[in-house]
């Protein structure tokens, strides 16, 4: 991660804090509300715990605002939750009845007006590797092919923190195996570890 200052004209007025995300020679860079992570952490430790429940992942849209500033800037300020049937198995893989529904949401929020706007997709992940499967970069291409959009995995670990990773558009493409600087997903291991990328 780098220094580099962002104006702060250049990012949006939130009530949290955010943790800033940047690879040196990358198009873009992340800020994240710690908020956020503190919600879909518990959501997705809530999963990948619950015996009794059909699925171990989460997944759904991710909501904010993007700028340029000699790069792209992502701010991640919200999220939303859509369902998954899980008929193809327990892990966050969309079928036609979830496509339906993850259409449904992404013209609704189309249609808020003013305020966060569509910046992505994200899903937990209790696959092996933290990578973008077939189905997911059908998902990404399908609809959230904007060149400013990412999609955001969360790994869940029973006994230490969250690992999240994030995966951009580079040239058209997205390519579902370049995992670029991976990052605990715990407000406090951020704020001990990164205190100097929190703003």
């Amino acid at each position: 991660m780098t220094n580099a200052t962002i104006p702060a004209e250049s990012l949006p007025a939130v009530r949290s804090a955010l943790f800033r995300w940047e690879v040196p020679d990358r198009p873009c860079s992340v800020y994240l509300s710690l908020d956020v992570i503190d919600r879909m952490e518990r959501e997705t430790l809530e999963a990948f715990k619950a015996i009794t429940r059909k699925g171990s992942e989460i997944g759904g849209v991710l909501l904010g605002r993007t700028a340029t500033a000699g790069k792209r800037i992502i701010t991640i300020e919200e999220y939303e939750a859509v369902e998954c049937d899980y008929s193809r198995g327990p892990l966050y893989i969309l079928a036609d009845p979830d496509r339906k529904r993850i259409e449904q949401a992404i013209t609704r929020l189309k249609g808020g007006g003013e305020g966060a706007g569509i910046v992505g997709f994200f899903r937990s992940n209790t696959r092996r590797d933290i990578a973008l499967d077939d189905d997911d970069l059908a998902v990404m291409k399908d609809y959230f092919a904007d060149p400013a959009n990412l999609c955001m995995l969360v790994k869940p670990f029973a006994m230490k923190p969250s690992t999240a990773a994030f995966f951009f558009w580079e040239g058209g493409q997205i390519k579902g195996d370049e995992c670029h600087l991976p990052f605990a997903f715990k407000r406090s291991e951020l704020e001990k570890q990164f205190a100097h990328l929190i703003i």
